[in-house]
Parts: C-alpha cells; structure tokens; sequence
C-alpha cells in the first residue's frame, strides 16, 4: 500500500483529497488507476500466463488473483468499483488475466455501513480517550481468538450473538486455554511486530482512508459489485471482467465487525441480484477456527485454502 515501508509516500495534496469530502472520491479513483497500472506493469514484467483450461481438468491455469485483507479492501475494492475507467488497454489485458478477487477479512466501513449497534470495538469505547490506549487494545482485540460463529438467521438476532461474543476473548474467559488461542500479536516478538506494522503510516495516511465518507464507500460497493457494466455502441450492456469471480473470505472466530460485514455484504449482493437479475455473484467462504490473522498464525492452511478456490 502507498505510504508504507517499500511504496511512495502520499503528497500533501494527495493527503489532503483524503481529507476533503469533496475530493474523497476521486482520491479513491486515483488508488484505483494505480493498482489497475501496477497489475499491468506486474504481468508484463513477471511474464504472467494468461487464465486457460488446465490440460485434462475441469480446472483453470494461468492469471492471477487480488486479495485485499482488513482495511486493505478499503483501497483494493477501488479497482473493481471504477473498472470502467481503466485505460482500455489495461482493462483488456485483464480480460484474459483477472482471475478472483478476494475480500478478505474486510469490516463495516470498506461496506459505507454502520456496525451493528451496541457491537465493541476500540475505537468506539468512551473508556478509551488516548491514541496510544486505543491503539493498545485494538491490537488485542483485533488478534484475539472468539467462539465460533455462523453468518445466520436474522440480522438482529446475528447482531446480538455478536455483541455478547465480544467479551468472550477465550485467553480472557479461560486463562489455560491452549496457546493457539491466545492473541496473535502476544505470540509475535517485537521485531515481527515491528516488521509489519507502520504508526507513522497509521497516523498519517490510514486514518484518513478509514473516516472517508460512508457513502464514498457505499458508491464502491454498488459499481463495483453490483452494477458493474459498460454500455457499448449498440447499446448493449456488458459485465466487466465477466470471468472474475469475486470471493468473501471470512473467519469464524474473528471480530463481530468482521463477521457483521461478511453477513451484510453478502445480503445487499442477493437482495440487489434477485431486485435486477444482474450483479456479480459472491461466494462467500469460511476458514474456520481462525480469527484475523489466519495467514500468519496458519500460513500453510490459508495458502493450501485459497488455491483450492482460486
């Protein structure tokens, strides 16, 4: 991501559109060509093979997948929402490489939806009135391992199972539980947790990405996911990317926030497909028994999952 250790720093003028409601959204536009540049630059450069029928299967070769992870999805999910902006070049190239696209992990506002009422987080707990003490306990929370929970039922019903699962951190309620389940930053030394995280990046870019508009995000999601075509000179409309399939990777034992983001995502998608016959189709997958971090705590596991429905 731009900002961080490795990538270009934002200019203040970038900075400030983040800032400014009026310029959010073609702050976010701006995310998008880049990525959309990067992939092209990347398939070019690595010599990428195209998506083709694997010899003697029913599977597929070649191409390649996106995957945004927790506030990642804030800036991944940008591509597909202005994908009609996309240098026609770039975009055609696509045609033949842009295999899945993963939302993984992502929370409520990667949605422009509000959590659920009542539901805990950090960074609305009235407790919590500095930075540092916000940023302490997120860590926590955000690692812990919780019981397991399904995506079902009404919303409300859902919503409350949510909230009372959020005071049930197992290393709180069960001291000896098994060290598995324990926070995943308590496991990591100080050099591994200083290896991944950025506070000056945190401080100076993420948080703007995270208090853009709601409906800034609102409007991603819907050209994105849901009315995401191009009209062309006939007059006909045209999925973009028709072979790209669009994969919610949520893990059962993860942060209400998450799970309550999975639940709703998945129902504006049915709810617009079945009102319009038409949107992209989500499939939504649960890597069970991991929270937020399962790509580090599981590495194998997760890596073994995401080929299995790449």
């Amino acid at each position: 991501m731009r900002d961080y250790p490795g990538s270009t720093l934002y200019t203040e003028s970038e900075l400030e559109a983040l800032a400014k409601p009026e310029l959010q959204a073609s702050a976010l536009q701006a995310r998008a060509m880049e990525l959309a540049a990067f992939i092209h630059w990347f398939i070019e450069t690595e010599d990428i093979p195209p998506i083709a029928q694997r010899p003697g299967s029913d599977g597929l070769t070649g191409g390649l997948s996106l995957v945004g992870w927790s506030a990642g999805n804030l800036q991944t999910l940008t591509l597909l929402a202005h994908a009609a902006k996309v240098p026609e070049k770039t975009r055609t190239l696509l045609d033949s490489y842009f295999r899945s696209f993963f939302i993984y992990a992502a929370n409520h506002t990667a949605l422009g939806e509000p959590a659920f009422e009542g539901l805990y987080s950090p960074f609305r707990d009235p407790t919590l009135t500095s930075v540092d003490a916000i940023v302490d306990r997120f860590l926590t929370w955000i690692s812990s391992y919780y019981p397991q929970e399904e995506l079902a039922g009404e919303p409300s019903a859902l919503g409350k199972k949510l909230i009372a699962r959020a005071s049930q951190e197992l290393h709180v309620t069960n001291p000896s539980v098994d060290p598995r389940w324990t926070p995943t930053v308590s496991r990591m030394s100080s050099d591994e947790l200083k290896s991944i995280t950025d506070n000056d990046a945190l401080l100076r870019s993420q948080i703007l990405l995270e208090g853009i508009q709601p409906s800034v995000y609102k409007e991603i999601i819907h050209s994105g996911l849901l009315d995401c075509y191009l009209t062309d000179e006939s007059g006909t409309e045209k999925m973009i990317w028709p072979q790209l399939k669009v994969k919610i990777i949520w893990c059962d034992m993860d942060v209400g926030d998450v799970l309550w983001a999975a639940y709703k995502l998945r129902g504006i998608s049915e709810e617009f497909i079945k009102k319009h016959g038409k949107g992209r189709s989500l499939e939504v997958l649960n890597f069970e028994k991991t929270n937020h971090f399962a790509h580090w705590d599981e590495p194998q596991r997760f890596t073994e999952f995401i080929a299995s429905v790449v």
